[in-house]
């Protein structure tokens, strides 16, 4: 997924701003997988698929509050809207290619953070908690094929379940014009212990160390930052039918960087 993330602040008194951001998505998908495949019997059959599909949403939104009831202590309070990315491309099985679509949704999202500045504001200490409502927004997986016979639909049910995410962090400023920063956050996965996936995060607590610096360059402020999640779980899915998960560890890690740059007249 690459996000481009224009963003505007307005600040209403010196205690008190709003923000809005528009949020331009652009997601791929490549992989290989077993999957259920609508066939000629009541019950679909289990075969291999190579699914290439992309495609970008510009309707995606992020909206802020911030207030600063002292000099030093910050308060704000973040809303992520739902939004659909649509998919086109390709799924593969057999050898033979056929047109295919999905619409991927990402859920509301609310967050609300705090921060405190300390040693003469070269210390600034963070804390954050947030609330994604995956529950209404990922039920299932429904890619649809376009074969010679007609419309196929592979349907992957997800029954996601809304997460709580909790961070803490801090930023030391090295010099006037450095600063160096580091975090911890822990999320709940939204994948159930009943469907697990190799292609989704695992159903564990997910930990995230998170690390960046920043620099100001006159009236530019740019921020490079990364982390690094990890989690796994051991587990025993029921084995009911051919489409059930597999027993067995289901681990993730994931690597991301981000750079952003501010322009403060």
């Amino acid at each position: 997924v690459f996000e481009a993330t224009p963003a505007l602040s307005f600040a209403l008194t010196k205690q008190v701003a709003v923000g809005v951001a528009w949020r331009i998505t652009h997601t791929s998908q490549s992989a290989e997988q077993l999957a259920p495949v609508a066939g000629p019997g009541p019950v679909p059959a289990m075969g291999k698929l190579e699914v290439d599909m992309s495609g970008t949403s510009y309707a995606g939104a992020h909206f802020g509050l911030f207030a600063k009831p002292t000099p030093t202590t910050r308060l704000s309070l973040t809303y992520r809207n739902r939004f659909t990315t649509h998919l086109d491309g390709t799924v593969t099985m057999a050898g033979q290619g056929n047109p295919a679509s999905m619409d991927l949704p990402m859920p509301h999202n609310w967050g609300m953070g705090a921060a405190q500045e300390l040693l003469g504001k070269r210390l600034l200490l963070v804390a954050e908690i947030k609330r994604s409502l995956y529950a209404e927004a990922n039920k299932s997986f429904v890619t649809t094929i376009q074969t010679p016979m007609g419309d196929q639909k592979m349907v992957i049910p997800l029954d996601w379940n809304n997460t709580w995410t909790v961070g803490a962090g801090a930023e030391y400023w090295l010099t006037t014009t450095w600063a160096a920063r580091i975090g911890y956050s822990a999320a709940q996965s939204a994948t159930p212990e009943k469907r697990p996936s190799y292609y989704l995060p695992p159903p564990a607590l997910m930990h995230t160390l998170h690390f960046g610096a920043g620099v100001k360059l006159g009236q530019f402020d740019i921020d490079a930052g990364g982390f690094y999640s990890f989690g796994g779980k051991d587990l025993t899915p029921a084995q009911t039918s051919p489409q059930d998960p597999n027993p067995g560890r289901y681990e993730s890690t994931f690597l991301m960087g981000a750079l952003s740059v501010t322009w403060r007249r």
